[in-house]
């Protein structure tokens, strides 16, 4: 179905005859093939204000999905914690860790209103292999 997001149901997997489980490992393995595409040369490095920023957006628009597996988009962004922003289906915005919330919501909404089907306004802490969610009190995306 292209670029959109579907959501396999339990009476989909039934139908096809597949376990829930396998559906998942083939989608996580499909989604780090998709990240091992990702070069250095694809991240932007930069800042905004006096802010340190790492931005990737993803010719396959899924590069909001590699939060999803945290172990492999350290390869992209750094293996350190650091907060990311995924306002678009295809962005993704690395931030140090101690950035200041009322910064990374207003960052958030800066993206997001530039698409009208932006996501909702969380951010995603990231480091060693792991991922925790943090709310933005951001205003797009809260539909």
């Amino acid at each position: 179905i292209g670029p959109a997001f579907i959501t396999v149901s339990p009476e989909m997997a039934e139908e096809w005859g597949v376990r829930a489980d396998d559906i998942l490992a083939r989608a996580l393995a499909n989604l780090e093939g998709r990240m091992a595409a990702v070069r250095p040369r694809d991240v932007y490095d930069g800042t905004i204000g006096d802010m340190p920023v790492r931005i990737l957006q993803s010719p396959t628009g899924s590069a909001s999905t590699y939060v999803l597996v945290p172990h492999a988009l350290g390869r992209i962004f750094g293996r350190h914690r650091q907060l990311v922003l995924a306002p678009m289906r295809n962005l993704l915005i690395s931030l140090p860790i101690g950035a200041d919330r009322e910064f990374a919501a207003w960052l958030f909404d800066e993206f997001a209103a530039q698409d009208p089907n932006c996501l909702a306004p969380t951010a995603f802490v990231v480091g060693d292999g792991r991922l925790a969610l943090e709310p933005l009190g951001a205003s797009y995306g809260a539909a």
